[in-house]
């Protein structure tokens, strides 16, 4: 066969069936998910042939670090150190207080009377205490046992996080993310806390994550019916935990409805969301019977919402930073002022085409997309992790006014939005410093400020690991009261509520007399126990000569029930105050027969 000769006047060109291979550039990355379809001729007149062109080894691909599988294995690293995080000082000098206190209380009571006492008390967690009363059946009642599903739950929601943002922003942005959720302080709380709030935080990331993966299918195949059932699965156990992980998913509704995705992703996500409200129905209108239980949430204090509206306000220029396309020219970077608009303006409309190309390398789910403006796939970053930061504190504050409901730690999964939009505005700027440093200084003095405020926030693990950082400490408590009761002394909970304290060394009250208790909480399948009726409570108080009171600090407001009331009027009028000890959360007071101190 004659050999192709090439026009006359040029040297012989490569071979049309082995292109040149030409190493990528920050410029001119190469796309290694679909085959090229450039056509611009080579040197000496040679065009290559739209053969999948393999990336060089050496190279890093725009967007940062997001190359070669190996370096993938970097993902890793976020969740490896929320673990080492989290397992540092997870038992907290040995201490305990009074929310993990009731964990433990219900935790350790048989099947049939946990479930009797969330007939009438806490049902809104009873799904939490069963899965307790298992960790504490199999490993025991241990500060480790209490303390570890939290830190393995924030482990596993710090892999979600990375996870999304790499998938939304590139590898950098995605380490960065995880590596923000982490050193957050409202995280680093609930790593080591041992209540449900971890675990539903971690079920809303993985639920999140599986609904992107979902809308990135190119049709409602029988993978993306398994990833929605996945989704309703994962959302529905997290309501089940805490009822207002639903409103996470009405942040995803407003993703949904801000993005692209086609009618019959829509209309899957509408059936799973379905199916998630009705499998929390049930639970809802049980609980509302006993929304009593949460009348001691007051308002908002100005200091909660000047942080979320400092976030929010950081999250819409966030959002608003380009992301560097993943082949072509850097963008500009506009103004703070700009991007502020730009961001208002992008909330409005669903998208914003500049950051369109942030996830066009390697989409997925395989479509095409070159050096298209448009991205492969409907969810943005933007999109996605403004409204799981917004929305739930949003609406719970809005609230207010009729029923104060709003609790930070409530909506703890927002943390999840806040940093994944961190992590973006994190690696943009990096890539701005890095390619122009003169151009762009001032975007690599704000990155560089943001590394240091992160790193600032490592001491707060110290503060979060100490005793101190909770409202109570029931082990000082417990010593107090060793060191100043006597055998037979009368012990009185004031308020009644503050039972739960000797739940955690019942061994240290052994021996006194609790004069107002006529039922313990057991035996009445209730969380504090069931009193003496207030005409019965101040002779029941006289039966005793001496008396162990726990109250709560000094300048705390007082219980204005008819019970309470009685008993301040009891050891007024027929007891003095021997002496008083103050302890973290409590005051420790004894009380005795007039002259008899």
């Amino acid at each position: 066969m004659t050999a192709l000769r090439p026009p006359d006047g040029q040297a012989p060109g490569p071979r049309p069936t082995e292109p040149r291979l030409t190493a990528p550039t920050a410029e001119h990355p190469i796309d290694t998910a679909q085959p090229s379809t450039d056509r611009r001729p080579t040197t000496a007149g040679a065009r290559t042939t739209g053969a999948r062109i393999p990336a060089q080894s050496g190279a890093a691909p725009a967007g940062g670090l997001a190359g070669p599988r190996p370096r993938r294995a970097l993902l890793a690293l976020p969740p490896l150190f929320a673990l080492l995080f989290g397992l540092w000082g997870i038992t907290r000098q040995g201490t305990l207080w009074r929310d993990e206190a009731v964990t433990v209380d219900l935790g350790q009571r048989s099947l049939s009377s946990l479930l009797a006492t969330l007939e009438h008390y806490d049902v809104v967690h009873g799904f939490y205490y069963l899965f307790m009363h298992g960790v504490f059946a199999l490993f025991g009642d241990s500060l480790l046992a209490l303390r570890l599903p939290s830190v393995l739950a924030i482990t596993a929601a710090t892999a979600g996080v990375a996870l999304l943002g790499h998938r939304l922003a590139g590898l950098r942005a995605g380490l960065l993310a995880g590596g923000v959720f982490v050193l957050l302080p409202l995280v680093q709380w609930h790593a080591q806390e041992g209540r449900s709030y971890a675990l539903v935080c971690a079920l809303v990331v993985w639920a999140t994550w599986i609904f992107v993966r979902a809308l990135d299918r190119p049709a409602l195949d029988a993978r993306a019916r398994l990833l929605w059932c996945a989704y309703a699965l994962l959302a529905l156990t997290a309501c089940l935990l805490h009822e207002f992980a639903v409103l996470a998913v009405l942040a995803h509704a407003v993703t949904l409805w801000r993005s692209n995705a086609p009618r019959p992703m829509r209309r899957a996500w509408l059936v799973a969301s379905a199916c998630v409200v009705v499998g929390l129905a049930p639970l809802a209108v049980f609980s509302v019977g006993q929304s009593a239980l949460v009348d001691w949430i007051s308002g908002p204090q100005p200091g909660v919402l000047i942080a979320y509206g400092i976030g929010a306000v950081l999250g819409f220029t966030r959002a608003a930073v380009p992301v560097r396309p993943r082949s072509g020219p850097a963008p500009s970077f506009p103004s703070a002022r700009r991007r502020l608009a730009r961001s208002l303006k992008l909330f409005e409309q669903g998208r914003e085409t500049s950051a369109a190309p942030q996830r066009a390398q390697g989409p997925p789910s395989g479509r095409t997309t070159g050096n298209s403006a448009q991205a492969p796939g409907p969810v943005t970053l933007q999109g996605l992790a403004l409204p799981l930061m917004l929305l739930p504190t949003v609406l719970l504050l809005a609230l207010s006014p009729v029923k104060a409901l709003f609790v930070d730690r409530y909506v703890l999964y927002g943390m999840a939005g806040l940093a994944l939009l961190a992590g973006a505005a994190l690696e943009r700027a990096w890539q701005a410093a890095t390619r122009h440093p003169a151009k762009h200084r001032r975007h690599a003095l704000a990155a560089g400020a943001s590394l240091v405020a992160l790193v600032a926030l490592v001491p707060v693990g110290l503060m979060v690991r100490s005793p101190e950082s909770r409202v109570d400490n029931m082990t000082a408590i417990a010593d107090e009261v060793r060191k100043v009761a006597k055998p037979g002394d009368g012990l009185l909970f004031m308020p009644a509520r503050r039972r739960i304290w000797a739940a955690d060394e019942p061994e240290a009250f052994r021996g006194l007399r609790d004069l107002a208790l006529a039922q313990t909480p057991d035996a009445s399948r209730s969380l504090y126990g069931v009193e003496h009726p207030v005409e019965d409570l101040p002779a029941e108080l006289r039966t005793a000569e001496r008396i162990v009171a726990l109250q709560d600090p000094a300048g705390d407001p007082l219980d204005r029930t008819p019970e309470e009331k009685a008993k301040r009027e009891v050891l007024q009028d027929s007891f003095e105050e021997c002496g008083a000890t103050e302890v973290q959360g409590a005051r420790v007071a004894v009380y005795a027969r007039p002259g008899k101190c």
